[in-house]
């Protein structure tokens, strides 16, 4: 054979396999992606309000009205519409309203008067089992403001008075501080709509409105019509010598807690103060700084007494914070570490004298206080403190810094 082709013949079989490798490689790939991990440093969100202030007996009131848009949908219960020529119907839900009971829903129309538009709800329904109804609307408020609730309800007709018990539940607290709830047992007798009216101070971004039947389950309940909500408006009042201010929760903005013009021997007032945290657990501090006096110095004859209140202004010697005067300008207290979105108050009595103290009741006595302290003048800034209590068990309000300035 000739030794060129055989060296030629080697060429093509060495082509042809490298053509034959390059055709069978094959690579198997698998790819999981986690996408746009995220870390947000936390906060923390201090609100205060002023529910109560009193001077030498005399109540702080406000002059509020009602502004806005109802913040209840399908308010009068007119969605869905009733077609039973019985002129009541029974629903496994209803527009807006969310069924939180083992029964159904009953509307009414034509078979009694409604309050407002062509149907009503009745709070007692299935005649089969389970016939007491419960029915709550969630909806969107603002933390901090303050709302009127009003509702018509009438008892129904040809029943007991105590069929007839309508049980209101709102996730707050009304504008006292008590849990906003009631029982309402109305009368017998024909359609009688009546409206109550509640006010209530939001506490979170949403909040819920609950009806349920308080009665015996024998298909007779309350008539429910009508339920509005809507934003309130307040306005400050002054009265001789003391401009009072009250406000709901918020962010401060130079509202004053005290503002005299004209105070005597023997002069008190009480207040009454809560602070919420949000987002996160907290070491709350009180603290009063900026104490400025005038010559004479009327801090010498201010006294005063601090505790921690049950939000009704009551004095309770064993949760006592401070007694006594605010001289040196920088006065702190530790009011603990609270739990985010939970209601803490404290109680403040004020004396332009001595304090006396007879259990829970204070009163006041000027009679030590001479004519050096007229016309004298003292102002002071009232501070309310938050910092995270995670990973911070060592915190004490000696340790507070605001406004980028450090404690001396």
């Amino acid at each position: 054979m000739n030794k060129k082709k055989i060296i030629v013949s080697l060429s093509v079989i060495a082509a042809v396999a490298a053509i034959v490798v390059g055709g069978t490689i094959a690579y198997f790939s698998d790819t999981e992606t986690s996408t746009g991990n995220i870390f947000t440093a936390g906060t923390i969100d201090l609100k205060i309000d002023h529910t109560l202030a009193t001077y030498n007996g005399e109540h702080c009131s406000q002059n509020c009205w009602v502004t806005g848009d109802n913040l209840i949908s399908n308010h009068s219960f007119e969605s869905p519409e009733i077609t039973d020529p019985a002129g009541w119907q029974l629903f496994d839900s209803i527009d807006d309203w969310d069924n939180v009971s083992d029964a159904k829903i009953e509307l009414q129309g034509y078979v009694f008067d409604s309050a407002d538009g062509n149907q009503h709800l009745e709070l007692d329904s299935d005649p089969h089992g389970n016939s007491a109804s419960a029915i709550e609307q969630t909806f969107i408020t603002k933390v901090g403001q303050r709302y009127q609730l009003i509702f018509a309800w009438s008892p129904r007709p040809e029943s007991d008075a105590y069929d007839s018990e309508v049980v209101l539940d709102v996730k707050v607290v009304n504008v006292e501080g008590e849990p906003l709830s009631d029982t309402i047992v109305s009368g017998t007798g024909p359609i009688n709509w009546q409206d109550a009216t509640y006010e209530f101070i939001a506490l979170g971004s949403n909040t819920t409105l609950r009806f349920s039947h308080g009665g015996p389950e024998n298909t007779f309940g309350g008539l429910i019509d009508n339920v509005r909500v809507k934003e309130m408006e307040c306005e400050i009042m002054e009265r001789e010598d003391w401009i009072c201010e009250l406000w709901a929760l918020k962010n401060l903005e130079g509202e004053k807690f005290f503002n005299f013009g004209d105070i005597k021997p023997g002069d008190w007032g009480t207040n009454v103060i809560s602070y919420h945290v949000y987002d996160n657990d907290a070491h709350v501090c009180m603290i009063i700084d900026n104490t400025t006096d005038d010559e004479p110095e009327l801090s010498g004859a201010l006294n005063f007494l601090i505790w921690e209140d049950d939000g009704y202004g009551n004095y309770d010697s064993e949760n006592g914070l401070y007694e006594g005067k605010i001289e040196d300008g920088d006065w702190r207290a530790h009011l603990g570490e609270i739990t985010a979105s939970t209601e803490n108050y404290v109680g403040l009595f004020w004396c332009v004298g001595e304090i006396t103290k007879e259990n829970s009741n204070l009163e006041c006595d000027g009679s030590g206080v001479g004519n050096e302290y007229q016309g004298a003048t003292m102002s002071a800034d009232l501070i309310f403190y938050a910092e995270q209590s995670r990973h911070n068990e060592d915190f004490t309000c000696a340790d507070a810094v605001w406004n980028d300035v450090a404690p001396e």
